[in-house]
């Protein structure tokens, strides 16, 4: 419990990240906070990169598991809310591509900042920036639970979905305790719905 009390600055933070997860939290401070900070972007690009490089061939299912498919694990990266802002600008440790290319993620939409009045006070629209950087934003109805995971990167959409993003980070853990499977395919849960793509 004493640790929880003592932050851990994020230059002190050691290569690889001695974590399994690196959790990105919402809330709307995220928007300004974390997008510029190369502090961040180092250690999320050090936890992707943890276990070797990414066997990007093996995602979607190829390469998982079978006889001479290279297991390869990584720290998991999840994000809830406003926290996916965290990854905007964040590079690969191992192939210095963008974190968000290619990536299914789910994040606080536009429609909910429309409906919270908070559209015209950040800084820009998350959903929009997170396009912008390659990701496939898979948005829920607002104010409705949405998380899903893919491969090593567990987002949720707004704060009813942070129970279903810790679920989704210790079933990953429990099941793979050195990390998730790069090549993992994207689980999603929305509404009281659970669906593999």
């Amino acid at each position: 419990m004493q640790q929880l009390h003592a932050s851990v600055p994020l230059a002190s933070v050691s290569r690889p990240p001695a974590y399994d997860c690196v959790f990105l939290a919402g809330g709307q401070g995220a928007m300004a906070d974390m997008p510029g900070s190369s502090q961040l972007h180092r250690v999320l690009g050090d936890a992707a990169q943890h276990g070797g490089a990414e066997a990007e061939a093996g995602r979607g299912g190829a390469g998982r598991g079978g006889a001479g498919a290279a297991q390869r694990m990584c720290k998991l990266i999840a994000a809830v809310c406003h926290g996916p802002a965290g990854l905007l600008g964040a590079v690969h440790g191992g192939t210095g591509q963008p974190l968000l290319a290619g990536r299914t993620v789910a994040c606080f939409t536009a429609a909910e900042e429309d409906k919270t009045g908070a559209a015209g006070c950040m800084p820009f629209t998350l959903e929009h920036k997170l396009r912008e950087a390659g990701a496939t934003v898979r948005p829920g109805q607002p104010g409705e639970e949405n998380a899903l995971r893919d491969g090593f990167l567990v987002t949720g959409q707004n704060h009813a979905s942070a129970a279903r993003v810790a679920s989704l980070v210790l079933e990953a853990l429990s099941v793979h305790p050195a990390g998730p499977e790069v090549g993992a395919p994207i689980v999603g849960h929305a509404a009281g719905a659970v669906a593999e793509a």
